[in-house]
């Protein structure tokens, strides 16, 4: 051995397994094959190791960091269950109804708003003009401006209730067939509409 080589010696190594802790075990599986202990075996086989007072201690500070344990990491809080409100296909009602089934539904929709206006202009309006409590008009100016008014409503009346009662839009269909010849009821009402719309007139002056 050379004379000047007696003097060094290679300081003990510290101890360091898997997290990079001195004097700590991991239970980590991969700490035999990570780069820190193939780096401390190359440099313990060059032979410039025996010249060198690098410690072993120091392989690995200058490169990256070793990967934390996975034994240290917190375990993920669970996450609450997807709740999806869904309704089974082909139940009742989940079906649109056709524009057929529409057009029928919006005629009993009408017939029966109008029914509601008729019975109020009936009651709120004819009812007190008769009984002479309103404008002090006689029975001639008040059938000239009202004519068949109450026909009409009576009429409308029988109408809606037969409407409703129909399933289809077939049945609602064959409603107005049946009924079609009532309808000249309102004949004599668009008749009487000049002389009502004069007597409106004549008051208003």
């Amino acid at each position: 051995m050379p004379e000047g080589a007696r003097g060094l010696s290679l300081p003990k190594p510290s101890l360091r397994l898997g997290c990079g802790h001195q004097g700590e075990v991991c239970d980590c599986a991969a700490v035999s094959d990570t780069p820190t202990a193939a780096q401390a075996a190359t440099t313990m086989a060059s032979p410039r190791g025996s010249g060198s007072s690098t410690s072993l201690s120091t392989v690995g500070s200058e490169g990256d960091p070793s990967p934390a344990c996975s034994a240290s990491r917190p375990e993920p809080l669970p996450e609450p269950p997807i709740r999806l409100h869904l309704l089974p296909v082909g139940i009742q009602g989940s079906v649109k109804p056709s524009r057929l089934e529409r057009v029928a539904r919006e005629i009993v929709e009408t017939e029966r708003a109008y029914v509601r206006d008729l019975r109020s202009i009936v009651e709120d309006y004819l009812g007190p003009l008769m009984d002479g409590r309103a404008l002090g008009l006689n029975m001639e100016q008040v059938g000239t401006l009202f004519a068949n008014i109450e026909d009409i409503y009576e009429f409308s009346s029988e109408l809606l209730e037969d409407l409703e009662g129909c399933s289809s839009a077939g049945g609602i269909a064959e409603c107005f067939v049946q009924r079609s010849e009532d309808f000249d009821i309102y004949t004599l009402y668009c008749m009487n509409y000049p002389s009502s719309l004069a007597l409106l007139r004549e008051l208003s002056v």
